[in-house]
């Protein structure tokens, strides 16, 4: 279906069914976006987890219970 195909279904539908298409198009994407932001950040900062011990230190204790004090 072409975008001007698409377009006119569109058209043929009722306003708050427009708007309701309009709003879900928008939330999909800015999740895109964000997910996509997120994405790019983790690749940037890749090289920098690799390289620096001190940025993994921590993670030596992930295997370790965690018990909270009360």
């Amino acid at each position: 279906m072409s975008t001007q195909e698409l377009m006119a279904e569109i058209e043929k539908l009722p306003l708050s069914k427009r708007m309701r298409l309009l709003q879900s198009a928008i939330r999909k994407l800015e999740r895109a976006t964000l997910q996509n932001k997120l994405k790019r950040a983790a690749e940037d900062l890749r090289p920098d987890y690799l390289n620096d011990n001190k940025l993994t230190s921590l993670s030596a204790l992930d295997l370790e219970d965690f018990y909270e004090a009360r």
